[in-house]
C-alpha cells in the first residue's frame, strides 16, 4: 500500500475540517445558553471531544509547514525506490 499524499491538499482538508468544527461547537454554546446552561452529560462530553478534536486540528495546522512537506517528500521519495 502507497500514500499518495500533497501537503497542499492535506492542509486543505485539517483548514475544512476546522471551520466545520468551529461551527458545530458554536452551535453546541448557543443550544448551551438556550438551555439557561443546563447541559446534559451526553452534550457536555461531546463538546469537550469537539474542543479536544478542534485543539488538534490547530496542532496540525501549525505543524504544516515547509518542514513537513520536506518530509513527506523524503518519505514519498523512499517509497518510491
Amino acid at each position: 500500500m502507497e500514500a499518495r499524499l500533497d501537503p497542499l491538499e492535506w492542509r486543505l482538508e485539517v483548514d475544512a475540517v476546522y471551520k466545520e468544527l468551529l461551527s458545530i461547537e458554536k452551535e453546541i454554546e448557543l443550544s448551551r445558553q438556550r438551555g439557561n446552561g443546563l447541559l446534559d452529560d451526553d452534550i457536555e462530553e461531546h463538546r469537550r471531544h469537539l474542543e479536544m478534536i478542534i485543539e488538534l486540528c490547530k496542532e496540525i495546522q501549525e505543524s504544516c509547514g515547509v518542514q513537513v512537506r520536506k518530509v513527506f517528500s523524503r518519505v514519498g521519495e523512499t517509497l518510491t525506490d
